[in-house]
């Protein structure tokens, strides 16, 4: 019988941290069994990591992970340069995107 796979992804930072590791099955997509070729793509908004180098990990596996179909360990590297777009954070894995604001007279 076919079987509907999970797809997912891992990255890690360079010194073995995990960041993060989504897949269809957290996010409530059930694909229907392969039977032909065909695409399976994530997207990122926008990126909140800081500086420095990552690894990426793809995955194919059964709903209860028993069974892998193709895995990538690590087998993919991007690295983030941030060149003053973080508004000054340097620290730490990823930027908050946040505003100081400054207000005179309130508590």
């Amino acid at each position: 019988a076919a079987v509907s796979p999970i797809f997912g992804i891992g990255i890690h930072r360079h010194d073995g941290v995990h960041i993060t590791g989504p897949n269809t099955l957290f996010a409530g997509i059930t694909l229907r069994p392969l039977e032909e070729r065909g695409s399976v793509l994530y997207t990122i908004p926008a990126l909140a990591l800081l500086e420095g180098l990552y690894h990426v990990s793809v995955a194919v596996h059964n709903r209860e992970d028993t069974q892998m179909y193709d895995y990538h360990d690590r087998a993919y590297t991007f690295r983030v340069s941030n060149d003053g777009v973080t508004r000054g954070e340097r620290y730490g894995l990823l930027t908050l995107s946040g505003e100081w604001k400054h207000v005179i007279g309130e508590n």
